[in-house]
């Protein structure tokens, strides 16, 4: 099903919220995770490739190119695609590392389906400086 893979590419692309309800994620670390995701989906929806790119991990290296064609393909499963974010859980949380998955739903043409896919794939983020980050690098491909 497409909404299956677009969910899996977008979770980050595949984890990788304009629509979002996640609202801000509070404080502390919990937070600051939520605020990443909500950031990544909301440079989704907004075809911003740039910002996009830096919300992976320095690790990944230059992500542009990647979040580029990730977003044109996007573009070309519907005319109409949105993002519902209502949270984001958050497992194995240590100082520097921690897994997501969100959960919500991408809607494509008015079809809903589940952001984090079939399989519900956590992924890895890390902390860098300071900032969260996805450590996916390989989740566009």
């Amino acid at each position: 099903m497409k909404i299956a893979v677009t969910a899996g590419a977008v979770l980050l692309a595949s984890l990788l919220i304009a629509a979002c309800g996640v609202g801000g994620g509070g404080g502390g670390d919990e937070g600051a995770i939520e605020d990443l995701m909500e950031g990544f989906f909301q440079s989704f929806q907004d075809g911003d490739a740039e910002q996009l790119a830096s919300v992976f991990s320095a690790e990944c290296g230059d992500m542009k190119e990647a979040a580029d064609a990730a977003i044109e393909e996007l573009r070309t499963v519907g005319e109409s695609v949105q993002f519902d974010v209502i949270g984001v859980d958050i497992q194995n949380l240590e100082e520097n590392a921690a897994e997501v998955l969100p959960e919500g739903f991408v809607i494509i043409d008015g079809e809903k389906g589940s952001l984090a896919g079939e399989e519900e794939e956590y992924a890895q983020v890390v902390k860098e400086g300071g900032e969260w980050k996805l450590a996916d690098c390989t989740l566009f491909d």
